[in-house]
């Protein structure tokens, strides 16, 4: 299920982040089996616990401050968000593919990336991968995958040393850390692209080169690179027969931009060889183009 809110509130945390901070994320929402393991555990490393006014029939939904001032909100295993909030599914709600979050990047400053070690480790009980460089146009961007062990959560950083990356200008816009990449998981990346083009989302544009070095240096069956090649999706294979597809928005705001994902046979990484490649798109005027 995948649920993204949308708060106009005069007086709530999102106003006051919005105006320190511009459109931006300001709050995740996990699902825990015991809420209080987790409150207990962020006192313990002394992570400031933030509770928002309910108003009658509202749900109790404690929060823990990160290390950039949003908030992780908690949900016990009964949350249900109809009694909370109005939904809008939109104009052919559920024909897109769309199952779930796969995983959400956050932006982070240069020399601060341990501190959101430690915090996703302290409070989440999450693990750290190893630190991987990829070379962005204009410059070097580090980024360390931080997940759960059955890989249901992922929350990767990323951060760079140059000031005109792609990661470095999130972190200008947002003034600060914050969520700059939203990916979601679908059942068919196909569909869920002509969903998305046709609704009139700004999609990356991705340069025919990268497809022709797919035909002719990887070996990709040409009739998938022609597909792909189509809807601007990029291919990336692991070495047990793994695939994964995935294509991008183009950045809203100079700030974020959404990510859609389709994992076959058992891959599990993020497609790291295709970062160059969409980083160089990024960067390009035209990409930003519908």
């Amino acid at each position: 299920e995948v649920a993204i809110i949308l708060n106009a509130g005069t007086d709530t945390f999102a106003r006051y982040y919005h105006q320190l901070h511009g459109l931006s994320v300001c709050a995740l929402g996990i699902q825990v089996e015991d809420l209080q393991v987790l409150l207990d555990r962020a006192s313990h490393y002394g992570y400031k616990r933030y509770e928002e006014r309910t108003g009658p029939h509202e749900y109790h939904m404690p929060a823990i401050r990160a290390p950039d001032g949003s908030l992780f909100h908690l949900l016990d295993g009964e949350y249900d968000l109809t009694l909370d909030f109005a939904i809008n599914d939109g104009p052919d709600s559920g024909s897109t593919g769309i199952q779930r979050i796969d995983h959400i990047v956050r932006a982070v400053p240069h020399g601060q990336i341990d501190s959101w070690v430690l915090f996703y480790r302290a409070f989440l009980g999450l693990e750290p991968d190893a630190t991987q460089q990829f070379v962005d146009p204009h410059g070097q961007v580090n980024s360390r995958a931080i997940h759960d062990r059955s890989d249901r959560v992922r929350l990767p950083l990323t951060t760079s040393v140059g000031n005109r990356t792609v990661v470095a200008r999130s972190l200008s816009a947002f003034g600060g850390a914050g969520i700059n990449q939203i990916a979601f998981e679908t059942s068919d990346i196909f569909v869920t692209a002509e969903k998305l083009r046709a609704a009139g989302l700004p999609m990356l544009r991705i340069p025919a080169n990268y497809y022709d070095e797919l035909r002719n240096s990887r070996g990709v069956d040409p009739s998938l690179v022609d597909r792909i090649q189509a809807l601007n999706i990029l291919y990336d294979a692991d070495s047990k027969g793994g695939q994964f597809l995935h294509a991008y928005s183009t950045a809203f705001d100079s700030r974020f931009f959404f990510e859609v994902v389709q994992r076959i046979g058992g891959y599990d990484r993020y497609g790291e060889i295709n970062a160059p490649v969409r980083m160089a798109a990024q960067a390009t005027p035209v990409a930003l183009q519908v």
